[in-house]
């Protein structure tokens, strides 16, 4: 009787795995004619696909031709994804410029994941001034990690003029929206100026005086 259960539980698995295998077909064909009649979306969704690897093998060849042909029709998520694909070289030759240059017309069409990534990457090539500015465009969009990081660059005075003003002001931010390495950065700071001094400032941030970039923005 057993045997009997273990070989039926056996064939339904195979059937089921077969018709999962012509439905992913199906899926695939219908996505690339609605890419190939250009339809963004659908070549995103197809680059998904194929670089996830949950309903066919991963192929990043192929996931990487979808998501730039999507980014190339201005699909934001797609020029993300082969933004990442260039600087990690999955499924194309490593090429950190295309992965700055995709990631920064991310930028300018309004994603902050691109303009975060922008100032990580200008960071590990020590260019402080190119990774300043975009964390500054992040953190005026409400980037967390963005603000503790310009509030941390003000402090040291990279990429930007010191200012432990505004530094105490961007951490000040971060920590209202519940960062804690902010929180820590901004202890280091009351040691040395006092608690007054850094009340002065956090009345400054809750009056929306400092940062003026910020709150012109918001």
């Amino acid at each position: 009787m057993f045997k009997k259960i273990c070989f039926a539980f056996g064939v339904l698995c195979l059937l089921w795995s077969q018709a999962s295998a012509e439905s992913t077909r199906d899926l695939a064909d219908r996505l690339e004619s609605m890419a190939e009649h250009g339809d963004i979306s659908a070549a995103y969704k197809l680059g998904l696909l194929f670089s996830q690897g949950k309903r066919v093998s991963p192929d990043f060849y192929t996931a990487s031709y979808w998501f730039e042909k999507s980014a190339q029709g201005g699909y934001v998520r797609g020029m993300l994804k082969i933004a990442d694909m260039y600087e990690e070289g999955k499924g194309v030759d490593k090429d950190l410029q295309k992965s700055v240059a995709w990631n920064e017309k991310a930028a300018f069409a309004g994603s902050k994941k691109a303009m975060v990534k922008l100032g990580q990457i200008f960071e590990k090539q020590e260019n402080f001034d190119e990774s300043a500015r975009w964390f500054k465009k992040a953190a005026i969009k409400g980037d967390v990690s963005s603000m503790r990081e310009l509030g941390i660059y003000y402090l040291k005075g990279t990429g930007v003029r010191f200012d432990l003003e505004l530094a105490y002001a961007w951490l000040d931010l971060a920590v209202q929206k519940g960062d804690y390495q902010a929180k820590s950065e901004q202890a280091k700071i009351m040691q040395t100026k006092g608690m007054e001094w850094a009340d002065g400032i956090s009345r400054k941030v809750s009056n929306r005086m400092v940062p003026e970039d910020y709150w012109d923005a918001h």
